[in-house]
């Protein structure tokens, strides 16, 4: 019995193909890689124009071909980045059904990639019947503003998704705990082990007591420690990094004759691209702008954010703050390139100002590490940091230091230890089901 595990990630997506007898194989999502970018473009501007797209009104991109799309042409569609971070909001039901389609679209492509995979062809029974079970990764808690109703909201929007997309067993599996699954395949003793996966959205860890015995075990429930998740991840350093070095470029710091700043909303609307009225409020504020810069007095800074409101470039900012954020974890300084906004126009950024930019971030994430071995009846001697975020040397040192000399810090595949280990959940799953 086939099983699809599906890491539908906050800033990239990826799937393993499993048949409950031992083998686990990776679909490929874009290209020959691994790895899809949870970003979907349409055609049109309503608001809806996902949900039209689904009726065959016109083509939908995914990935690095929806970016590509909306670099081309901003204004020629609607961009969705990470839909999955909208999941556990304060939403309507409009905006609900709204997501929930870009959700549907994302699986329909993922699913369509699995089954025409060979290891699905040659399985493939007489009725034909596509792969009908998948496993989902899922956070502690999803982000939005309640916790327990946000998680019960967001799980109900990818089972009604996923059942959408003709998924008939759906489960769900913990990412953390999908992470540990992983790291435990490389242990040869028993062990404690936190697991900390900093991923787009959410940071979770789990402790747990792993061993090469109980590796392959599909009840763990009596080997979990501790497990704890907040709604901080790589978008919200993305977000920090983009107001600290890139916004005074758009006029964040200007002042008014008076000697008063500037009101600083319409600044923070434009970066929180995954708040729904943010984006709201700020696709309609040209006018509050150009008053805005009447009366700071011709201000080519504010002209400059104009340019971004009216031409919706409010994307490629943050894509430029993210790709300085990566490319800062292997180098100590980069330039950040914002030639869409202006020929010419780039800023410098260096480790120390992402780290002042996310000050605040990072102590969530520590704390979010901290209640896990507050919870946990033993302290671990093993810490395995992935997820996107856990590239950050910035990061990894401040585990490190609040971890201490109790545990050993180890890091592996960043992107894919969450994938790799939904895969081994759903062999087990599916072993299971064939027995």
């Amino acid at each position: 019995m086939l099983s699809l595990a599906i890491d539908f990630g906050t800033s990239n997506c990826a799937a393993f193909l499993a048949d409950g007898k031992g083998t686990i194989v990776p679909i490929p999502l874009e290209g020959e890689g691994l790895l899809l970018p949870s970003v979907i473009f349409s055609e049109g501007n309503e608001h809806d124009g996902v949900v039209t797209q689904q009726k065959n009104q016109g083509p939908i991109l995914f990935g690095k071909a929806a970016l590509q799309a909306y670099y081309q042409d901003p204004l020629s569609g609607t961009l969705i980045r990470s839909p999955k971070s909208f999941l556990g909001s304060t939403i309507d039901d409009r905006a609900q059904a709204y997501f929930q389609v870009a959700i549907e679209n994302i699986l329909r492509h993922i699913k369509t990639l699995a089954e025409a995979h060979p290891m699905s062809l040659s399985l493939k029974d007489s009725s034909g019947k596509g792969i009908e079970s998948v496993i989902l990764g899922r956070p502690v808690n999803f982000q939005g503003a309640a916790v327990h109703d946000g998680n019960s909201q967001a799980v109900s929007i990818m089972s009604n998704a996923a059942k959408a997309v003709g998924f008939t067993d759906i489960q769900f599996l913990m990412e953390p705990m999908a992470a540990a699954l992983e790291f435990e395949r490389t242990l040869t003793a028993e062990s404690t082990v936190l697991i900390v996966d900093i991923g787009g959205g959410t940071t979770d860890c789990v402790v747990l007591q792993s061993s090469p015995e109980r590796y392959g075990q599909f009840d763990r429930a009596g080997d979990v420690l501790a497990q704890s998740g907040d709604r901080v991840g790589g978008t919200d350093f993305d977000q920090s990094l983009a107001w600290h070095s890139l916004m005074p470029l758009l006029g964040r710091d200007e002042v008014l004759p008076t000697g008063m700043p500037i009101p600083n909303s319409m600044h923070m609307d434009a970066i929180c691209t995954r708040d729904v009225p943010a984006q709201y409020r700020f696709s309609r504020s040209q006018r509050k702008i150009e008053l805005l810069i009447k009366e700071v007095g011709d201000s080519e800074l504010l002209e400059r954010f104009l340019w971004v409101q009216e031409n919706n470039l409010q994307h490629r900012l943050i894509s430029s703050a993210e790709n300085a954020k990566i490319e800062l974890s292997s180098a100590s300084d980069v330039v950040a390139n914002l030639d869409f906004v202006e020929e010419g126009l780039a800023q410098a950024i260096n480790r120390d100002d992402f780290e002042v930019a996310n000050t605040y971030s990072t102590r969530k994430v520590l704390a979010v590490v901290q209640e896990a071995l507050d919870q946990a009846s033993k302290k671990p001697n093993l810490v395995f940091v992935t997820g996107g975020m856990g590239n950050s040397p910035m990061l990894r040192a401040h585990i490190a230091n609040l971890i201490g000399d109790q545990a050993q810090v180890k890091a592996g595949d960043m992107l894919c230890s969450v994938g790799r280990g939904l895969g081994i959940y759903a062999n087990q799953y599916s072993a299971m089901r064939l027995a």
